[in-house]
C-alpha cells in the first residue's frame, strides 16, 4: 500500500503565532465564542474575557505547529 503526500499543504501552513491568530480573530467579522467588544475611546477591538481568547489562540497556536512538524517528518 503506498499512501502519497504532498510535500506542503496546498494553501500553506495554518499561523502558529499566537499574537496573530488572536489579532486575525479580532479583525474578522464572524461568530466567534469570545463577546468582541470594541472600545470607545480608541476605537481598537477586544474581547471581555481576554484571557480566555489568549489560552485559545495559545492552544491553536501548538495545534498548528505539531500538525506542521508532523507533516514534515
Amino acid at each position: 500500500m503506498y499512501v502519497w503526500v504532498a510535500p506542503r499543504p496546498p494553501f500553506g501552513y495554518a499561523e502558529t503565532n499566537a499574537r496573530r491568530i488572536k489579532e486575525k480573530i479580532l479583525q474578522k467579522n464572524e461568530m466567534t465564542a469570545f463577546l468582541i467588544r470594541i472600545h470607545r475611546e480608541t476605537g481598537r477591538r477586544g474581547a471581555e474575557k481576554d484571557w480566555a481568547l489568549d489560552a485559545s489562540c495559545q492552544i491553536e497556536g501548538q495545534r498548528n505547529w505539531l500538525s506542521k512538524m508532523m507533516g514534515d517528518a
